[in-house]
């Protein structure tokens, strides 16, 4: 009998830890279906400042261009998409003169991550991405609103690897680089 008990009570121990397991796997399947909402909000808020970003940077870059570097340029647009090799690129920014082209990488929160992976696939690749701007001079730069990390260590890293840096500030877009940084043809190297 005493062992029948311990029986009965160890499964009515065991019935009451499964319905407890069966409340806490329900409630971290809502709280996860939660947090994938939620990331997806993130993401689409991301994107939509990267988007007004990109806006401020393209409408401030003929100015900028200007006033800097002294390269005046006839038209900036925005996103420009291809495909190169079976895979999509895109450039946020790009500004033209007859001989000149600018393209310009735009981050909300840049890093030096960033800053590679523009001179990799967009920068190295741009004459074979774009051919009708092959005997252009290609300068590059890379814009963005804030650094994951050491603002001046990004700024360093990007001049560097021969990019103007553009800070957005307020609505206000200014280059950052050092006052002796000079344009880097991308195109003649």
């Amino acid at each position: 009998k005493e062992a029948d008990a311990r029986k009965k009570e160890a499964d009515a121990r065991k019935k009451e830890a499964d319905v407890r397991q069966a409340e806490v796997d329900r409630q971290i399947a809502k709280m996860s279906k939660s947090i994938k909402k939620l990331t997806r909000k993130l993401s689409k808020e991301e994107s939509q400042w990267g988007r007004i970003a990109e806006s401020l940077v393209g409408g401030d870059l003929i100015a900028i261009m200007k006033e800097r570097f002294a390269i005046v340029l006839d038209d900036v647009a925005l996103r420009m998409k291809g495909e190169y090799n079976d895979r999509p690129w895109e450039i946020d920014v790009i500004g033209v003169n007859s001989n000149v082209v600018v393209i310009v990488e735009v981050k909300t929160t840049l890093d030096t991550g960033h800053i590679r992976e523009f001179i990799r696939s967009i920068v190295n690749r741009f004459p074979k991405l774009v051919k009708r701007h092959k005997h252009s001079k290609v300068y590059a730069g890379i814009a963005y609103v804030r650094t994951s990390s050491s603002e001046a260590k990004t700024i360093e890293d990007a001049e560097d690897n021969g990019l103007f840096v553009i800070k957005v500030i307020k609505g206000t877009n200014k280059i950052v680089n050092s006052s002796d940084f000079r344009l880097h043809d991308h195109q003649s190297s």
